[in-house]
């Protein structure tokens, strides 16, 4: 008899070990990964449509969202027929990316400009991935007062 409760005993010892080498949780979120913006497409209240492709130097820039939660991004502009990077006068403390829901997320970065830090929170009313390749982020406001809504798309590099 002794031997019958013994042998349970021994199954739910060794059945219920903690695990020594855990797995990292792996997520799995399209957004992760490196993005080139490529255009912008604005749908104007009179039914117009304006497509503006990026600048060769502002392909230059990218977005690279990490499966921490944070991000890290470059962007490039002309001056004076130059492509110089659009940034250098910020200091980058820190950049994060929350998703929010099924087509919502969350941009956050603190940036010091030399006379202190600041915040810059950008939450796009949309964000949709046509293919695996393909990001758009839309926008129902804009300052023209002419446009319904408008978003960029992004390629994965």
């Amino acid at each position: 008899m002794k031997k019958f409760l013994l042998l349970p005993l021994i199954f739910l010892i060794f059945s219920c070990s903690k695990d020594d080498n855990p797995q990292k949780e792996e997520i799995n979120d399209p957004i992760i990964g490196s993005w080139q913006g490529n255009l912008t497409v604005e749908f104007m209240k009179n039914g117009d449509e304006t497509v503006t492709e990026n600048s060769d130097c502002k392909k230059r820039g990218n977005i690279t969202f990490k499966e921490d939660g944070t991000y890290n991004q470059t962007y490039f502009k002309e001056v004076n027929g130059e492509c110089e990077r659009a940034d250098n006068d910020l200091e980058v403390i820190s950049e994060s990316w929350e998703k929010n829901g099924e087509d919502s997320y969350i941009f956050k970065a603190v940036y010091d400009d030399g006379n202190g830090q600041f915040i810059q929170t950008t939450e796009p009313d949309k964000v949709t991935f046509p293919d695996n390749n393909t990001m758009r982020l839309f926008y129902y406001e804009s300052e023209n007062p002419d446009v319904e809504y408008s978003y960029g798309e992004y390629n994965k590099i």
